[in-house]
């Protein structure tokens, strides 16, 4: 819980869930940290309002962190439509999966020489790459498996065209006229803030992504006054860590 945004039950063995659900370790965490802890019916989260203890600020400001509060609330809304226009629900890579996939993608980069040469030796043991939409073989799967809403990368590309159409005078000029570079970090920072899983293909809606269902957005211009005309965008629920609650 330190460690990660949120710590969601779904990613817990047994005895880990355990833990969480008890009432000590939240209030322990509060002591010793200051901070408060949110429990949920999917998870438990340490929020950090004041930022002092957060190596990342979300939502907060620039072009990334914006446009990432902005796509999350149209996800969000998304992943809240019944019926035939639901979205199809898939279960969710791992915890531990995630950070094998991290571990690869870092391990992709390293130089092929000495020991990382000998580690890729064809006698060594293939990677397992079935992570993303079911754990290898049927035999260990749980029943009543957690899915999630899913989002393709279309779908994705589509919803920031529209914010950058509507909200764009606000953005960086260079992430503007770069739109797949602005979507590859704002999916960046919502993955990192666990609000999405990424996938292939697309994106998985986790659970706390619902906090930012019902965030609006104004551009503000300045005053003509000024010696050179800017425009901001200034997103109603950045004036802390947390969104506001929709009303039921």
């Amino acid at each position: 819980m330190l460690e990660n945004p949120v710590a969601y039950y779904a990613d817990a063995d047994s005895e880990l869930l355990g833990q969480l659900r008890a009432p000590a370790l939240a209030e322990d965490l509060e002591r010793l940290t200051g901070l408060t802890v949110e429990r949920r019916a999917e998870g438990v989260a340490l929020v950090d309002t004041s930022g002092k203890l957060s190596d990342i600020r979300f939502p907060g400001g620039g072009t990334v962190a914006q446009a990432a509060l902005l796509l999350a609330a149209r996800i969000s809304a998304a992943a809240q439509r019944p019926g035939r226009h639901a979205l199809e629900l898939l279960p969710a890579p791992t915890a531990a999966e995630r950070l094998a996939a991290r571990a690869l993608r870092i391990d992709a980069a390293l130089p092929t020489r000495g020991l990382v040469a000998e580690l890729a030796e064809p006698d060594q043991e293939p990677v397992n790459e079935e992570s993303a939409y079911e754990a290898p073989g049927d035999e260990g799967r749980v029943p009543g498996e957690t899915r999630y809403p899913f989002v393709t990368d279309s779908w994705l590309r589509g919803g920031l065209k529209e914010i950058t159409a509507e909200y764009g005078a606000g953005f960086a000029t260079d992430l503007r006229g770069d739109p797949d570079r602005l979507l590859g970090q704002v999916l960046d920072l919502l993955a990192a803030m666990s609000l999405i899983a990424r996938v292939d293909g697309g994106a998985l809606v986790l659970p706390l992504l619902a906090r930012y269902r019902g965030v609006t957005a104004r551009v503000k211009t300045r005053t003509a006054a000024q010696p050179t005309s800017q425009t901001a965008l200034f997103a109603d629920d950045t004036v802390t860590d947390t969104a506001k609650e929709p009303t039921p």
